[in-house]
């Protein structure tokens, strides 16, 4: 028997005491590949909020589908901070949509105008990009490793595979299994404007009045004309 449950939801076991022996076991399973990307891209702007978006390796893991760069140092990857610091996080549009665009070329390998599976694992996985192709920790393994050379390398081959595939659907809106240019520059997009706003957010967090003009800063992105109005009732 199991249970499984989605992202976002928070599980405790419960035994009784009568009726049972001394030991119970629960055992977790947790899943790298493949990742929720279509929660966790709809659910970007609440996510990075979360404690756990620090503390849990999720903004470590989560930035490369946008930046396409590696995580930070292990000994840096829980500091927001020095995330933040590295990330070139930018409200400007047009200096996004150049940055977007030349990454979209870049992976665009032949001109097609689209991006598929293959063309993003072969970016992935090109010499510069090791990181691609494994764990951003082996913490995972617990006490397991792969025992030889061979089987690591087809481990390696489909870490590469799945996190191609998890790049797919994380800007393929519409599910065709291509991502289009627009697609990309609107994940782009989405990344820069959560993460500056968690970067101006995470220096003021102590300032209850600088948070709250951040927040009408940022009310141009809630839909629906009530946006001052909620603003106002922080």
């Amino acid at each position: 028997e199991a249970l499984v449950f989605f992202p976002h939801q928070f599980h405790e076991t419960f035994v009784p005491e009568a009726g049972n022996p001394k030991c119970t076991v629960a055992t977790t399973f947790q899943f790298q590949h493949p990742l929720p990307v279509r929660f966790i891209r709809a659910f970007l702007p609440t996510l990075v909020n979360s404690h756990l978006y620090e503390e849990g390796h999720c903004k470590d893991l989560w930035h490369a589908f946008s930046t396409f760069e590696p995580p930070g140092k292990k000994a840096t990857q829980q500091d927001l901070s020095a995330s933040m610091n590295r990330w070139r996080t930018s409200r400007d549009d047009a200096a996004i949509l150049h940055r977007s665009e030349a990454m979209f070329r870049d992976i665009d390998a032949d001109g097609s105008g689209g991006l598929s599976a293959p063309e993003l694992e072969r970016y992935l996985g090109e010499p510069s990009r090791k990181w691609a192709r494994w764990f951003l920790t082996e913490d995972y393994f617990y006490d397991w490793q792969p025992p030889s050379a061979n089987e690591r390398e087809d481990m390696s081959r489909e870490v590469l595979r799945n996190r191609a595939e998890d790049t797919l659907h994380y800007h393929d809106v519409d599910n065709d299994g291509v991502v289009t240019s627009a697609e990309f520059s609107a994940a782009v997009l989405q990344w820069n404007v959560v993460h500056h706003k968690l970067r101006r957010t995470h220096r003021f967090r102590k300032k209850r009045s600088k948070v709250l003009e951040l927040e009408r800063e940022f009310d141009i992105f809630r839909p629906g004309p009530e946006a001052s109005h909620r603003t106002e009732e922080l």
